[in-house]
């Protein structure tokens, strides 16, 4: 029997070009890391979309701490100073699953993350050994980050409240990044741990452009009222009716309903090429072509799906 794993577009840049012309030739990994951020990369990107009998035997042998098989099979890949961190991996299997952040508001949100970070940088530094940004396969990256679930990395990435440094944000982009890519079964880990690495998928574009879009939508209400998770759904609505040649997209019910933003954004999409294939932030996205005259609209949009995130917390 097989088992699914949700996938997502982590190649944004390269689903965007092939759509609709972007000129920008780097990775969506590259695009989000940037020069700072120093985790070592795979090149290969392969495409499937079901784990094979042998995925699976291998997820149920893999020992770790946490119960999960495929959370264990993917912390593996992020390996910290102590360990692995379960956290990240978990987001790879449900990007929606909160721990530090649940229940939160984004305020709040933002300084759990900072909390969880300062003591890493704090413990790291009681070692003797103080935290070192171009650590051999990212190790001291992955046990910054360690205690992000996936509604923290976004408070990072998108420096909810100007807590966060500009590094700190490229590693949560990164890290956000690199789930997207290992749900698609894309590995984006450490080389020397790349052997053990399975792909689950069969090359399916569109089981993958399904996947992606089921990815994104499972994520917290408080990263789907960012302007990169937004951004994103938009590229991946792309894809999907790409493949399938229809919307997947729910006629919309609520005025603050995420997907409102995302029919916004799509709409400028599909009017002309992209500068950009990495959006993080409201200027990044008001700078494309496409959304002149659209910024009062992305506004109140915006404003009425950030009360949504903030009268239920981070969870989905």
């Amino acid at each position: 029997m097989t088992s699914i794993i949700s996938a997502t577009s982590h190649s944004i840049a390269d689903s965007m070009r092939s759509l609709y012309g972007s000129q920008d030739t780097a990775t969506s990994s590259e695009q989000a890391s940037g020069t700072t951020v120093s985790r070592q990369k795979s090149s290969d990107e392969s495409v499937t979309i079901t784990l094979s009998t042998e995925a699976t035997t291998k997820l149920s042998q893999t020992s770790a701490t946490v119960s999960d098989g495929q959370v264990a099979y993917y912390a593996q890949f992020f390996p910290t100073r102590d360990g692995t961190a379960s956290t990240l991996a978990a987001a790879i299997v449900d990007p929606g699953a909160t721990t530090i952040s649940t229940g939160l508001s984004p305020d709040e949100i933002a300084k759990a993350a900072r909390a969880s970070m300062d003591a890493e940088y704090a413990s790291m530094t009681a070692s003797g050994k103080p935290y070192d940004i171009n650590s051999e396969g990212g190790v001291d990256e992955d046990t910054l980050m360690s205690g992000l679930d996936r509604s923290a990395l976004t408070a990072v990435a998108t420096n909810e409240d100007g807590l966060f440094t500009k590094d700190e944000q490229n590693i949560a982009q990164s890290f956000m990044i690199d789930q997207e890519g290992f749900a698609m079964g894309l590995y984006e880990g450490p080389n020397d741990l790349k052997s053990k690495f399975i792909d689950p998928f069969l090359g399916n574009s569109s089981a993958r452009a399904q996947a992606d879009v089921n990815f994104l939508d499972k994520a917290s209400d408080y990263e789907k009222g960012s302007i990169s998770w937004v951004f994103s759904r938009a590229s991946a609505e792309l894809v999907y009716e790409d493949e399938f040649g229809k919307s997947s997209l729910p006629n919309d019910t609520d005025q603050a309903s995420p997907f409102s933003i995302v029919k916004l954004i799509l709409q400028g999409m599909k009017t002309m090429k992209s500068n950009n294939p990495s959006v993080w932030t409201k200027e990044d996205l008001l700078a494309e072509p496409w959304m002149k005259g659209l910024g009062g609209e992305l506004e109140n949009l915006l404003a009425l799906q950030k009360k949504k995130a903030a009268s239920t917390g981070a969870t989905s």
